[in-house]
């Protein structure tokens, strides 16, 4: 095969060799000594090594230099860092993930200094490769390699310091599949008895790079160079430079004139390559080559057939050169001809898909007319002395051309605001490159991003709750725009509670309530201790506002705080640091445990034990007149001189930790009538039943000095008595079960019974008495056992579970759970027994009354579900209002309901007053504002603003005419507003004949629906919703509609907007979806009007006129309508036409004046 070789050098590289031909021959002539420049510092021998995150070091395998001068920089940077260096290494400081490029220049000891290196690239801070290569193949023309792994990038360097490849820095992109475990990829490489050392590298998910891993060493086969592994050049007047780019251990030339049969064989080489003297010029030579690997030779390559230096040669792609571009125009020119053989040059670019061609005698030309912002397709041949004409190069040359600024950038946006991160944006993108910069507002000093070809750039490191300022500025060709302001943005910060925020309320002696009065961004963590201790107890961090403390020590200090956790946008939660510490003390409350040996004029009363000091107080039942007695340490007395037959209030206070306590919820008993049968059976107010847990229940008297008890049980409806075992104890534990075959929605069939005899005492008995030993049996009291619970059926929450209206006397307790079938409450006076239980109801609420004013109580919940009852929820408290007082609505009265964008429900479940006032503001704001007051427990504010949070209170008007005190306040957030869709903010495109698709300018509003129908009908079509930008409207007909438009936000709708009118001939079609034809341009050759056809805005625009040097001629802004004139005059040229709407949306049109 032959082959014409492309030749390409320059005059000067001609003449250089020429002087370098020349010393050769000086030196052989004299013997003088020539010392070597300072070679080129090899990249194969440069290194790079992670240190840290923030520290690589960069060094160079060798040595013998006295200075090592780095530098390098990021690959987007346009100016180097330089460090000097005696040793050859160096470490340099770099930010994480960071893309870097480094090169080195050498000084040797004769004091010469080497050129820069070509530059080296690296990624900081990411995974090195490290492993075994699961499989590898050699074969002489290609290696082939798997990685057991995915997602990798692979190089490799020789032995020998020469790039192989064809890519910088033998970078090869894989094959990559995220799904497969074995990405394939194939080097070529050729033969020659050449071992290579390969390395990897891995691409990270944010498109970084990691370290170059450790050698991988690889050894090729052997064989014969190829046809265009071999080349020919000039190397003097009568010198050939014959190369082979093959590496092998010795080569082998041999060369002879086109037409003769004998070869001149040139002797072996280490070298790939040889100059080759007595060459004639105008001659035609036949050039081969051959390599040495292990000691054996290959066979001869193809034959090159080498051309005389006179021989028109083609271009090739290092002789291309671009310089002077502008958005119309750049000048090109041949940087490789031979100036003795070429005298005339033929360019030629491509506009669109036809080449335009021009004649030079020059080895340049400008070439105008262009596109801006447009890839530029060209290329040249040569015409030589002989008048041979090259050959047009093959490969593809392309530059582009710059873009025309059309002024500074607008519509700025701040995304995602953040407690350290935001997002900077703007809707165009025309401009080439972007670049912003911020500083916190009054500040002097900006922190400027790097310029980037994304117009959505991502700030980090913000400090929280500072309000930062911001601008921004495009970049079109090598022209930046004025900078322009961004609106004002503030960063989000957690704080933590201040004192305002939070309380303790409803404290008793053993328990107490946590308060937090604001918005919760997502959850409050409590922690309290005794004031003597030094360690806090942490609890589980909540969602609700409320947290309760149970099992506290009476007359006890607490000190307690609390914490908030919130949530960035990218999901992380953070917490506030702790409140400042407050403190809340606990009562000594007092409770009477029972009252028994009750006689006609006595009783004895028994409060709970455990404290220093105990008073009791009792009265008349309905009197007002207490009779307190002395405190006593015993917690046991003795009432005398009772009445007979009368009922007593009794009540007691203790003394604990040196503090009296409130006196306790009165106990009340009857003392016995002055003829007492001592025969007669136990009263039934005197006997309790209470379930223990579902098999078993304890069974009570609560007369006391008894020498003996009994007592028998049974189901009801059956008719045997099961009767326990005498017992000196009031009280007898009885097995009983619950039968589920009963019908679940009654109780009858699980209804149970029991009656109590006592055993007299000997003194009790007289005459005829004196032989009953036992008194009769008292009559029956009902109960039910404990039904089991299914895990079917879920506890009620403390914050499903409501007092709702409360008053003095009444309370009405709720359950928020609506799917259940029955209900069942039970309450009491707090930290006492027993419990009071309503009957099961299929209503979610149960009203109370003949509740004590001024008392806390405390109630529980459970339901029934399908097949099962749940447990008792946990305790939740409520206190009554004084009869007297006129106090505040708690915190459990109020709340809020049917929140929306602009207004909200305020309520305040409290009964029995004269009516409500109500205030509200924002948190951050000192005034509040007041409401009209109501006479209603609910009122409607309006006029609040989107997305704000706010917080209300509400005070009442007693039935003495006075007024509570404010309450707490009770935090809530109004939701975002979704806004309404303008004429202004929609495409309609022709599709067919029958369908019209219709769009948002903007995307990011990308949700809504329509309703569409013929003017004047009544009925509304409904389409959608959709998610992306457009609808289509279809099977439409010839008639004139109207439709309209709602935008669909995440938890709001906006209204529907003003209807808008079209019909299928007013519609435009379109091309493309993605960029509508929204106008069409018509010039009247023989005036100077311009016609512009609008199809799609009925709004105002602005139309604006630039030259090719992007300078605007004329600018307008106009009513939109049909069909617009425009009256102006341009000189011969190209022009650019630019129509911008008030929907911020810009579109372009090319216009050639002839």
């Amino acid at each position: 095969m032959k082959m014409t070789v492309q030749r390409s050098h320059f005059k000067s590289l001609f003449i250089q060799r020429v002087i370098l031909l020349a010393c050769l021959v000086f030196f052989k002539l004299f013997n003088h000594e020539i010392t070597a420049s300072c070679p080129t510092p090899n990249v194969a021998l440069l290194r790079v090594t992670n240190l840290t995150k923030n520290k690589v070091k960069l060094s160079i395998i060798s040595s013998g230099y006295t200075e090592y001068h780095w530098r390098y920089k990021k690959s987007n940077a346009t100016s180097f860092t330089n460090v000097t260096t005696t040793e050859p290494e160096v470490t340099i400081d770099v930010r994480p993930t960071t893309r870097y490029e480094f090169q080195l220049q050498l000084k040797c000891p004769d004091g010469t200094t080497s050129p820069f290196s070509i530059s080296k690239l690296f990624t900081s801070d990411c995974e090195t490769v490290s492993g075994p290569i699961e499989y590898l193949h050699l074969n002489d023309i290609d290696w082939s390699i798997n990685l057991n792994s995915s997602g990798y990038y692979g190089a490799y360097e020789s032995y020998h310091g020469k790039f192989v490849d064809r890519h910088a820095l033998g970078i090869f992109p894989l094959n990559r599949d995220w799904g497969s475990n074995s990405p394939d990829f194939t080097w070529p490489i050729g033969g020659g008895d050449v071992i290579e050392n390969v390395q990897f590298r891995m691409e990270c998910p944010d498109g970084t790079f990691s370290p170059w891993s450790s050698d991988y060493t690889l050894r090729s086969d052997c064989r014969a160079p190829r046809l265009n592994e071999i080349g020919a050049d000039p190397g003097g007047p009568n010198t050939l430079r014959l190369h082979c780019d093959k590496y092998a251990s010795a080569y082998q030339f041999r060369l002879r004139e086109q037409g003769t049969s004998a070869w001149r064989n040139i002797p072996q080489s280490t070298l790939p390559f040889v100059f080759v003297d007595n060459i004639n010029p105008n001659k035609n030579y036949e050039v081969e080559c051959r390599l040495l690997c292990s000691n054996q030779y290959t066979d001869y390559s193809p034959t090159l057939t080498y051309l005389g230096i006179s021989a028109c040669t083609d271009p090739i792609r290092g002789d291309y050169w671009v310089s002077h571009i502008t958005s119309t125009s750049a000048k090109v020119e041949d940087r490789g001809y031979d100036p003795d053989v070429v005298r005339r040059w033929e360019f030629r670019w491509k506009l669109g898909s036809a080449w335009i061609t021009q004649r030079s005698d020059q080895p340049f030309l400008v070439i105008r007319d262009l596109y801006p912002d447009t890839d530029i397709e060209w290329g040249f041949r040569r015409t030589c002395n002989n008048s041979e004409t090259s050959n047009w190069s093959p490969e593809m040359v392309y530059f582009r051309t710059e873009s025309i600024c059309l002024g500074p950038i607008n519509s700025l946006h701040v995304l995602n605001v953040d407690y350290n991160t935001a997002r900077f944006n703007t809707s165009e993108d025309v401009y080439a490159m972007y670049q912003y910069r911020y500083r916190i507002q009054g500040r002097s000093k900006w922190t400027t991003t790097e310029e980037s070809n994304q117009h959505l750039h991502r700030i980090e490191g913000l400090q929280e709750g500072e309000s930062y300022e911001w601008q921004g500025r495009g970049k079109c060709g090598s022209k930046w725009s004025e900078w322009v302001d961004g609106p004002v943005f503030t960063t989000v910060s957690c704080n933590p509670p201040d004192e305002n925020s939070i309380g303790a309320e409803n404290i008793t002696s053993r328990a107490a309530e946590l308060q937090y009065r604001e918005y919760i961004p997502n959850k409050i963590q409590w922690r309290y201790k005794k004031d003597n201790s030094n360690n806090w107890i942490e609890l589980n961090p909540i969602r609700e506002a409320i947290q309760y403390l149970e099992g506290l020590d009476d007359g006890s200090i607490y000190k307690y705080g609390s914490r908030l956790s919130c949530v960035d946008a990218d999901g992380n939660e953070r917490w506030s640091a702790w409140s400042p510490t407050f403190v809340f003390e606990t009562y000594c409350q007092g409770s009477i445990l029972r009252i028994n040996q009750i006689t006609s004029t006595s009783m004895k009363v028994t409060a709970v034990k455990g404290y220093s000091e105990y008073q009791f107080s009792y009265q008349l039942q309905g009197n007002i007149n207490w009779t307190t007695l002395a405190t006593t340490p015993n917690n046991t007395i003795d009432l005398v001189d009772l009445l007979p037959g009368t009922t007593y209030d009794i009540i007691v206070r203790i003394t604990c930790n040196g503090s009296q306590g409130p006196w306790s919820a009165p106990s009340s008993e009857t003392t016995l009538v002055a003829n007492f049968n001592a025969t007669a059976p136990p009263h039934p107010t005197y006997l309790t039943a209470m379930p223990i847990d579902e098999q078993m229940v304890h069974l009570e008297c609560q007369l006391g000095d008894v020498p003996a008890y009994q007592y028998r049980v049974r189901r009801v409806g059956t008719t045997s008595w099961d009767e326990l075992s005498e017992t000196p104890n009031s009280i007898d534990t009885v097995n009983v079960s619950w039968d589920e075959s009963c019908d679940d929605d009654s109780v009858e069939c699980n209804l149970y019974e029991f009656q109590c005899r006592l055993y007299l005492a000997d003194s009790l008995r007289s005459g005829f008495s004196r032989s009953i030993k036992w008194s009769a049996w008292s009559v029956s009291v009902y109960f039910n056992p404990m039904k089991p619970h299914l895990s079917s059926c879920s506890t009620p929450s403390l914050s499903e579970i409501i007092a709702l209206s409360v008053d003095d006397a009444s309370a009405v307790l709720y359950c928020d759970i609506p799917n259940a079938l029955k209900y069942e409450f039970r309450y009491r006076i707090k930290n006492t027994q027993p419990w009071t239980f309503t009957p099961i109801t299929d209503k979610p609420g149960v009203g109370l009354k003949g509740l004590y004013a001024d008392t806390s109580y405390e109630f529980q919940c459970r339901i029934a579900c399908q097949a099962a009852v749940s447990p008792w929820s946990r305790s939740k408290n409520f206190r009554t209002r004084s009869s007297t007082d006129c106090s505040p609505p708690l915190f459990n009265n109020l709340f809020v309901r049917e929140i929306k964008t602009k207004d909200a429900r305020l309520n305040c479940a409290i009964n029995g007053v004269l009516g409500f006032d109500w205030r509200y503001r924002e948190p951050d704001s000192l005034t509040w504002l007041p409401l009209p007051a109501s006479r209603e427990n609910f009122y409607y504010v309006d006029q609040l603003k989107p997305a704000t949070k706010y917080v209300f209170q509400s005070r009442v008007g007693c039935l003495d005419s006075t007024l509570s005190p404010w309450s707490l306040s009770i935090p809530f957030q109004t939701l975002q507003d979704c806004p309404s869709v303008t004429a202004q903010s929609l495409l309609l495109t022709r599709v067919d004949a029958n369908s019209v698709r219709c769009a948002y300018i903007n995307p990011a509003q990308a949700r809504y629906i329509i309703r569409l129908r013929t003017v004047g009908a009544e009925d509304w079509t409904t389409l959608g919703p959709t998610r992306d930008s457009s609808i289509l409207i279809s099977t439409l007909e010839n008639k004139p509609y109207e439709f309209q438009v709602m935008n669909l936000c995440s938890q709001t709708s906006s209204s529907w907007s003003s209807s808008i009118l079209f019909d299928l001939n007013t519609v435009t079609a379109s091309k493309s979806m993605a960029h509508p034809e929204l106008w069409a341009l018509y010039p009247n050759p023989m005036t100077d009007h311009l016609y512009v056809d609008l199809t799609a805005y009925p709004g105002q625009v602005t139309f604006r006129i630039l030259n090719a040097l992007g300078h605007s001629v004329y600018q307008s802004k106009v009513a939109g309508g049909r069909l617009i004139n425009l009256s102006v005059k341009l000189a011969p040229g190209i022009y650019y036409c630019n129509l911008e709407t008030t929907g911020s949306r810009s579109s372009i049109k090319k216009l050639i004046v002839l």
